[in-house]
């Protein structure tokens, strides 16, 4: 588990926590060594534009892309069991991993469907 920073905090527009980051937990059956670079325990991120945004607490996919090269390998499988608008989906696209995606939401399916039949210009 570690921090996000570049989040507002946690809370709604008039009640806000003072956190500045958000946690990502990785789970990974087995031994899993680190790949690459250790970042340490808060990793610095942007947000995603307001503008081009497809879910409320989207975050960057070049974030996920680094959490994936970081604790996975080409071929592995990634669980996302918040899909929202499919970010997750389509790192795990871009990285050549496999993935399995869960959401409750229809509009937010339809979504991230809409996201991965976009071609990967890597």
């Amino acid at each position: 588990m570690f921090g996000i920073r570049g989040g507002g905090g946690i809370g709604d527009l008039v009640h806000s926590l003072s956190t500045d980051y958000e946690l990502a937990i990785v789970a990974h059956k087995g031994m899993c060594p680190i790949r690459g670079k250790r970042y340490g325990s808060v990793w610095q991120s942007g947000k995603v534009n307001l503008n081009t945004m497809f879910h409320p607490t989207e975050k960057p996919v070049d974030l996920v892309k680094r959490l994936m090269q970081s604790f996975s390998d080409d071929n592995n499988i990634i669980l996302d069991s918040y899909l929202g608008g499919g970010t997750t989906a389509v790192a795990a696209k871009q990285l050549h991993r496999r993935y399995i995606g869960i959401e409750i939401s229809q509009k937010y399916c339809d979504i991230a469907k809409q996201r991965l039949k976009q071609e990967v210009l890597i």
